[in-house]
């Protein structure tokens, strides 16, 4: 199965881990590079943002505090947040 992932922080990563582990290709984005490095080595296919993962139309697994903790310390406009969730449940 194909899944992707919007923020591999404390949940996400080890749950990225065990579903490369399980055999499942992902497609991942997070803010930590060395984080998206080391799913590289693993396996999984890195992406520089949410639009990117989204553009795969995959069912995404949004790991709603990373992607708020991106969006609040890396822009003030939240609606960054709020349009991945549109492109990904409108398409």
């Amino acid at each position: 199965m194909k899944v992707g992932f919007i923020g591999l922080g404390i949940m996400g990563k080890p749950m990225c881990k065990n579903l490369i582990k399980a055999g499942h290709d992902l497609i991942v984005t997070t803010h930590n590079p060395d984080t998206l490095k080391e799913m590289e080595a693993l396996g999984a296919k890195a992406v520089h943002n949410g639009k990117e993962v989204a553009e795969e139309r995959i069912p995404p697994m949004l790991l709603f505090c990373s992607a708020y903790f991106y969006c609040s310390k890396y822009s003030s406009d939240m609606s960054y947040l709020w349009n991945i969730f549109f492109y990904l449940y409108s398409h």
